[in-house]
C-alpha cells in the first residue's frame, strides 16, 4: 500500500524533493499535487490500518501532511475534508511524507534512491556501515522487494534468526581489513541467480569480495581499491576497482569458500589445495575462473586424501609398534619383579636349610638348634631381604613412571604428523595403555603383598622357636603375642593396594 502511494508520484514535475539521509535513519518526500488529483493520494481508514501495521512491524514512526491543516501519523488518523480545498484559490497543494527509521533496522523505502547512495560511497564506507550492525544482527526491510531471505546475522524482508559465525578467517590468509570489518561470507549469503533485486545483487558483490579475501594469501581494501595476492609456484597480484566488480565468478568462489570452511579440522589442508589449483587457472589480469575449477579442486583433494591415507596407515602402524614395545616393557617389568621375589625366597630357603641342618648335625637338641647365633644370623639375612624388597619396590615404581613418560613422549612425537584427534583414535583414547598399566600395578601390588607376608612368616619362624626354648612358658606367651598381633595388622594392610 505504501509503495502504491509513493509510486503515484510518477512525474518529476510533481516531486519537489526526496531525501534519504546518509545513515538511512530518515526518509522524506515532498511533492506538489494538483487539486483535481488529490483523491488518489488520500488514505481511507482501512488503508491507514494496513500501512500503520506494516510500518509498525518495521518499528518506525511516520507522518503524512497535506496542505497546512491535514496530518495523519502512526498514532492518529482522521478523514480529509475535501470541502476545505474550496477555500483555497491555489490549484496546487503540497504533499509531505516523512518516516523516522529504527536504528537497529535498515528500511528501504525507495530502492533507486538507496542504490544511488550506496553506489556513491566507497566499498570501504559500505563495509564500515554494515560491520557494527551485522555483529548485533541486522534487519533489512525493502518495501520495493518481494524477496524474503536470511543469513545467520541478516534478515532481508524476513525474521532474523541470529546465529554466531560457523568459521573465521584462516590464519594462512592475511586480510588486512578483516579485524576492522569482522564480516564473514556467510553473513551476506543470500544470492539469487538472475535476481531482479538490485539491492541483493549489490550485497552479493560485497560478499564476492569477502570470498576472495577468505581464499587469497593477502587482501586489502582501501576506499574502492581491492588488492589481492596469491603465491605458490608463482605469485599473482591483482589491483581491482570496486566499480568493475561483477557477479560472473561469484558462485564458484562462494562454492570454494563453503567447501574450505565446511570442516574446521580439514580447513588448513583444503585452503592449501585450493591455492595450489587456483595458481594454474588464474590469469594475470583478473581473478576470473571457470565453474569447473571447483571440480579440479575436488579431484586434487581426493588425490591428496589417497596419499594421506597411505601415510596415515604407515604412521598408525608405527604407533602400534611403539605401543607393542611399551606393552613389552610392562610385561618385562612384571617378569623382572617376579624373578626378584623368587630369588629372595630361594635365598631364604637355602639359608634356613643350610643353617639349621649345620646346627642340627652338631647337636640333636632343639634348644641348642634354635640358639641366639642362628637367630641373629637369620634376622640379619631377613633384614637384608627387607632392604632388597624395599629397593626392588622403589625400582618398580620408577619403572612405572618411566613407562608412562615414554608413552607421553611417543604421543607428542607423532603430533607433527597427525592431529591429536587421529592419535587418540588410533590409541583408542589410551584405553589399551591404561589397561596394561592397571594390570602392571596390580601385579606389583600382589607381589608386594606376598613379599610382605613371606617376610613376616619368616620372622615368626626365626623368632618363635628361639623364644619357646629360651624363655619361661608364661613369658613366652606374652612375648609371642606381639609378632602375632603384628601379623594380623600386616595381613589387613596387605588386603589393600599400596601402588597407586
Amino acid at each position: 500500500m505504501m509503495t502504491e502511494l509513493l509510486n503515484n508520484f510518477n512525474s518529476k514535475k510533481e516531486v519537489i524533493s526526496i531525501i534519504e539521509n546518509e545513515n538511512f535513519q530518515k526518509y522524506s518526500l515532498e511533492a506538489v499535487i494538483e487539486k483535481k488529483n488529490i483523491k488518489k493520494f488520500l488514505i481511507t481508514k482501512s488503508e491507514y490500518d494496513i500501512i500503520a501495521n506494516k510500518i509498525k512491524l518495521l518499528e518506525c514512526e511516520w507522518l503524512i501532511k497535506i496542505g497546512f491543516n491535514y496530518i495523519i501519523n502512526h498514532i492518529d488518523y482522521s478523514d480529509f475534508n475535501i470541502e476545505s480545498l474550496e477555500d483555497n484559490d491555489d490549484n496546487e497543494i503540497t504533499f509531505y511524507f516523512e518516516l523516522f527509521k529504527n536504528k537497529n533496522s535498515l528500511v528501504i523505502i525507495n530502492s533507486d534512491l538507496f542504490l544511488q547512495h550506496i553506489n556513491s560511497i566507497t566499498l570501504e564506507d559500505n563495509l564500515d556501515y554494515l560491520s557494527p550492525r551485522i555483529q548485533k544482527g541486522l534487519n533489512i526491510q525493502n518495501i520495493d522487494s518481494e524477496a524474503k531471505l536470511s543469513s545467520n546475522k541478516i534478515a532481508y524482508n524476513s525474521i532474523l534468526d541470529f546465529k554466531q559465525n560457523r568459521y573465521d578467517l584462516n590464519f594462512q590468509n592475511n586480510f588486512s581489513n578483516h579485524s576492522k570489518f569482522k564480516i564473514s561470507p556467510e553473513n551476506l549469503d543470500f544470492y539469487i541467480d538472475n535476481c531482479s533485486d538490485h539491492v541483493l545483487n549489490f550485497y552479493s558483490k560485497i560478499n564476492f569480495v569477502l570470498c576472495l579475501g577468505f581464499i587469497f594469501d593477502r587482501t586489502s581494501i582501501s576506499k574502492n581499491k581491492i588488492t589481492l595476492l596469491i603465491s605458490n609456484q608463482k605469485t599473482i597480484k591483482y589491483t581491482l576497482d570496486w566499480k568493475d566488480i561483477n557477479l560472473d565468478n561469484y558462485l564458484v568462489y562462494k562454492k570454494i569458500v563453503d567447501w574450505i570452511y565446511l570442516d574446521s579440522s580439514k580447513e588448513n589442508d583444503r585452503i592449501g589445495i585450493v591455492k595450489n589449483v587456483l595458481i594454474y587457472y588464474l590469469n594475470e589480469k583478473t581473478p576470473n575462473i571457470a565453474i569447473d575449477v571447483f571440480d579440479s579442486i575436488i579431484t586434487a583433494n581426493n588425490i591428496y586424501i589417497k596419499e594421506n591415507v597411505e601415510n596415515f596407515i604407515n604412521v598408525r602402524n608405527k604407533i602400534h609398534e611403539e605401543l607393542e614395545n611399551i606393552i613389552s616393557l610392562i610385561n618385562n617389568a612384571i617378569i623382572e619383579y617376579q624373578k626378584k621375589f623368587e630369588k629372595t625366597i630361594f635365598i631364604f630357603i637355602t639359608f634356613f636349610i643350610t643353617n639349621y641342618i649345620f646346627e642340627f648335625s652338631k647337636s640333636e637338641n632343639l634348644k641348642l638348634l634354635f640358639n641366639s647365633k642362628t637367630t641373629i644370623v637369620g634376622l640379619f639375612i631377613l633384614l637384608l631381604g627387607y632392604i632388597y624388597f624395599w629397593y626392588s619396590n622403589k625400582i618398580s615404581i620408577e619403572d612405572v613412571e618411566r613407562i608412562n613418560d615414554r608413552y607421553i613422549k611417543i604421543k607428542n612425537r607423532f603430533i607433527s604428523l597427525l592431529t591429536i584427534e587421529d592419535i587418540n583414535l588410533i590409541l583408542n583414547n589410551d584405553s589399551e595403555f591404561n589397561n596394561e598399566m592397571i594390570f602392571l600395578k596390580k601385579k606389583i601390588n600382589k607381589y608386594n603383598q606376598l613379599w610382605y607376608f613371606t617376610l613376616v612368616i619368616l620372622f615368626l619362624i626365626i623368632v618363635t622357636p628361639f623364644l619357646y626354648y629360651n624363655t619361661k612358658q608364661d613369658i613366652y606367651l606374652k612375648i609371642v603375642s606381639l609378632p602375632i598381633i603384628m601379623l594380623i595388622f600386616i595381613i589387613r594392610y596387605l588386603k589393600s593396594d599400596n601402588l597407586k
